[in-house]
């Protein structure tokens, strides 16, 4: 079976409800909040596994709650996680997205230990090795 390795970030997404999003200064009230799990690469990781893909995620995050959050999910479905790097010095990403009534939203994004992944991080990971017959 054909595999896809995936190189990107993981973050835990903050998302604060509200009727407006704030500007410069000002404080709202808001109505709900919930925290989920984010990031682009890791979206499409998990979306990819759970559409039967032999999946292989390439990134970096904390030892905390976040990541527990994160490495649940890819166990559940079905990421290969022998490329996710875990550094407890360092903070999983978050994001904190702010949404108004209206469905618009103002995102501030902390990578956290992605922010830290080097190449060096990735020399281990010799077994990933790049198609030679590629399919789009």
């Amino acid at each position: 079976m054909n595999s896809i390795s995936i190189f990107g970030v993981f973050v835990a997404d903050l998302c604060f409800f509200g009727n407006k999003i704030p500007t410069r200064g000002e404080t709202v009230l808001g109505n709900n909040h919930l925290v989920g799990p984010g990031g682009k690469g890791s979206n499409q990781a998990i979306a990819a596994a759970r559409l039967e893909g032999n999946v292989k995620f390439i990134t970096k995050i904390g030892k905390d709650s976040h990541a527990e959050m994160a490495l649940s999910l890819y166990k559940e479905a079905g990421v290969n996680t022998g490329s996710v790097i875990q550094d407890p010095s360092l903070s999983t990403g978050v994001a904190g997205i702010m949404i108004d009534e209206n469905g618009h939203n103002a995102i501030n994004i902390v990578a956290g230990a992605a922010g830290h992944l080097q190449n060096i991080d990735t020399v281990s990971y010799t077994h990933l090795t790049l198609p030679t017959n590629r399919e789009v």
